[in-house]
């Protein structure tokens, strides 16, 4: 195990640069670690929070969020509106300044994706079995279950 770095001459924006780095990678592992505690396994389908690495090299090029795969496992485990975790999480990326600044944009877009495709998405209005029967043809059947 190696000592911590120590700042003593180093200049107050690069210790300040370097302790924006420490905690995006401490994010990044206690996000990965966290979904190891609501049940997921390493990813191997995208570039995800829930990557493993076995080196630095690997745990730096892991993103800080989740792909679809484990976004959708994780929504599962624990219950929430994918559309307002990413706006809270945009928003405390944001509040970090430029050391989230990636992940602040990747959170906006994705945001401005979902809302953009739920707009696309007609509203149906729900009718009853008895009203569809009603208005069946001999060309637009209405499916029957034996009870």
């Amino acid at each position: 195990r190696r000592p911590p770095r120590s700042t003593q001459g180093v200049s107050s924006a690069a210790s300040d640069v370097y302790k924006r780095q420490i905690l995006y990678r401490a994010c990044k592992v206690m996000s990965h670690e966290l979904g190891h505690m609501f049940g997921l396994k390493h990813c191997v389908f995208y570039s995800c929070a829930m990557n493993g690495s076995n080196h630095m090299e690997e745990a730096s090029t892991r993103p800080l969020y989740e792909c679809p795969v484990c976004l959708r496992k994780l929504q599962l485990a624990i219950g929430f509106n994918i559309v307002e975790r990413y706006k809270a999480l945009q928003i405390v990326c944001s509040s970090f300044g430029n050391s989230f600044g990636e992940d602040a944009k990747w959170y906006q877009l994705r945001v401005a994706d979902i809302e953009k495709s739920l707009s696309k998405i007609k509203k149906v209005k729900t009718v009853s079995y008895t009203h569809l029967r009603a208005h069946e043809t001999s060309l637009h059947l209405v499916c029957r279950l034996l009870l």
